[in-house]
């Protein structure tokens, strides 16, 4: 987890990093940052005059995940360092339709370097379930 590494397959944290971060864009890496700096999930900031020109406004629109009805599932750590629960709460109330499952020993890379790796048993039955 975040606060406990012992609970990561660390003896392969050459292959995952070996990896990382592929399978993104720089624009991708961009939206992330601008996402760390605004208390809003809206779309991407291309400045004034463009978001002038794409959005007909000077910041970007914030999503409106209200219109998002099929049922979203959630799966946090609670000692995640990047997605925090005060966000992943949030998150939760602003999609109409969603279900959120905490594991309180993982942080954020535990769901993919994780020893454990039972929670994907909760993630097949998310996958099955049909809205």
């Amino acid at each position: 987890s975040d606060a406990d590494a012992e609970r990561d397959n660390m003896e392969r944290a050459d292959v995952f990093i070996g990896h990382f971060p592929s399978g993104t864009s720089l624009k991708n890496v961009v939206k992330w940052q601008q996402g760390t700096q605004v208390d809003a999930f809206r779309k991407f900031d291309y400045g004034v005059e463009e978001n002038r020109k794409r959005y007909g406004q000077d910041l970007p629109p914030n999503y409106n995940l209200s219109n998002i009805e099929h049922k979203v599932h959630l799966f946090s750590g609670g000692e995640d360092l990047l997605s925090n629960p005060t966000d992943v709460q949030r998150l939760k109330e602003e999609l109409r339709n969603s279900e959120l499952k905490v594991y309180p020993k993982m942080g954020h890379l535990t769901f993919m370097t994780g020893i454990d790796m039972s929670f994907m048993n909760d993630v097949i039955v998310a996958l099955q379930e049909r809205n």
